[in-house]
């Protein structure tokens, strides 16, 4: 969303192909000459690094897209059972989701203290942060229930339902498109905006 300084406002978009125009704007009030001027408002994930005039009545403005940041998820593995050694319980194996998408299985046993850490996700992709949830792979004999959030951390907790015992472990899923290396190059460009007086683009660079 930008808005120009006399108040109005329009929002750039790809259904807009990132321009837009507004017309019939005063040229001088009072006898001066009228400068106009944009102001976007703040991008998440995005800084903008330039505001270009050009030919006195079109705008461009250029967003960079910040470092890559990363997060960190902690799942913690509950059993609301009664036993006295909680080494004797099975190991879970949890999947990590990323935007709906298989992203990483880990096993969790009593051996790591029923926590794990996934370290240095990314936050965002293509601009856009990336939702993470976790599910637990079926362990016989018991229901699972999933609280909290990748903000907070996920918190598994198993009851005893039945028989315990868990299933098969499964397989690491293939890479989804999310990149983790924080040094991949994405660029692209997002521009141009037109005004019978007055114009705006946008542009968005990857760095």
């Amino acid at each position: 969303k930008v808005t120009l300084s006399d108040g109005t406002e329009v929002t750039l978009n790809e259904d807009n192909e990132w321009e837009a125009t507004v017309g019939g704007l005063q040229v001088y009030v009072n006898g001066e000459e009228v400068e106009y001027t944009w102001e976007e408002e703040d991008v998440d994930g995005y800084d903008l690094t330039s505001t270009e005039v050009v030919d006195e009545v079109i705008t461009v403005l250029t967003n960079t897209h910040k470092p890559v940041k990363t997060i960190d998820i902690k799942v913690t593995k509950v059993w609301d059972v009664e036993v006295e050694d909680m080494t004797q319980l099975p190991p879970v194996t949890i999947i990590l989701n990323a935007n709906g998408q298989k992203y990483a299985v880990v096993e969790i046993t009593a051996d790591d203290d029923w926590t794990y850490t996934f370290e240095g996700l990314d936050k965002y992709l293509d601009g856009e942060e990336i939702t993470y949830e976790v599910v637990e792979a079926e362990v016989v004999g018991y229901t699972s229930e999933i609280t909290g959030d990748a903000e907070n951390g996920f918190v598994v907790t198993n009851t005893l339902s039945g028989q315990g015992g868990p299933t098969e472990d499964p397989e690491l899923p293939p890479h989804t498109g999310i990149d983790t290396n924080e040094n991949s190059p994405l660029i692209y460009i997002l521009a141009v905006l037109g005004i019978i007086g007055l114009s705006i683009s946008k542009k968005k660079i990857y760095e």
